[in-house]
Formats: structure tokens, sequence, C-alpha cells
């Protein structure tokens, strides 16, 4: 009994706490990440501040993404027109112009949009270089997620690196 208990004493003695690296974003997504100095979850984002930058992530919920506008029906579009000038052609004039607004405020430009695909989700992005700030959005079936990275260049594209298949 006694050789038991100071075997499992000196085992937990050398063993640290450790976090998962994997953020699971969904039954088909996940992300990798490096162990953060703080995580923080407020009401309903999710925030892993590092040394020098952080990440944010939270669902896009159609009805509080602005205040006093329900987006219910078109945010898949509402949000892809953000980054494809094209797409707003789908949507009425008003949320042309707020479209416009918002591809100013992420600082989208002609080249600096960035894309991948991980399974059948779509991941679309823009780093504002000015800002050091950038916004994915992963579109999957059932729900968008935003994720928003306060870094350089070197991080965001980190991070779109890191989302992968579960």
């Amino acid at each position: 009994m006694l050789r038991s208990t100071v075997a499992l004493l000196s085992l937990l003695a050398f063993c640290s706490p450790t976090f998962s690296d994997t953020l699971i974003l969904s039954d088909n997504l996940q992300l990798k990440y490096e162990d953060p100095k703080l995580i923080a979850h407020t009401e309903d984002t999710l925030i892993l501040k590092y040394q020098d930058w952080s990440l944010m992530h939270e669902l896009v919920n159609p009805r509080t993404f602005y205040p006093r506008i329900d987006l219910s029906g078109v945010e898949r579009t509402f949000l892809r027109s953000i980054f494809y000038s094209n797409e707003r052609k789908k949507l009425p004039e008003w949320l042309r112009i707020l479209s416009a607004e918002q591809a100013e405020l992420f600082g989208v430009g002609t080249s600096n949009v960035s894309q991948k695909r991980v399974g059948q989700a779509e991941i679309v992005g823009v780093l504002n270089s000015q800002e050091s700030s950038s916004h994915l959005y992963i579109f999957e079936e059932l729900k968008i997620h935003h994720l928003q990275v306060n870094g350089d260049n070197k991080k965001f594209k980190a991070v779109i690196e890191s989302i992968e298949a579960r």
C-alpha cells in the first residue's frame, strides 16, 4: 500500500496539467492551437490570448451580428459579399451598402482575401495589415464560425492552416 502511494505521488509530482491543443469546432472541423497564456470565455466568444497576439472564436448569430438588423436567411450571402463583391448583387440595396462598408472596415482588397476548403466547409478571410487584425469566416452546412486574429500575417496564415478535418 505504501509503495503504491509513493509511486502515485511521484507520478503526480512529475506530471504537469496540460490543456488540449485541439479546439473542436464542429463534428467535421477542428482547430489546432498552441498553448495560450490565457483562455477566457464570454457569453458567446472564446478568447485565446498569447504573448503578442490573440484569437477569438464565436458562432455567427444572424439576429445579433448588427444591432437592430436581423440577417436571418441572408447571413451566408451577406458575409460572403463582404469578401466577394459580385455576391452583393444578390442583396437588397441597403444590404449592399452595409456589405461594402464592412468590407472597407475589414480592409478587403482585390488581392488580400484568403480561401481554403476543408471537406465541405469553406473558409474565407482577410488580413488588414494596417490594423494587424484579420477576420475569418468558416461556412459549414448548419453554422458559420467567425474567428478574429489580432496579430501579424504569420499568425493569420497559421490559424488558417490549423483548421482541419476531424
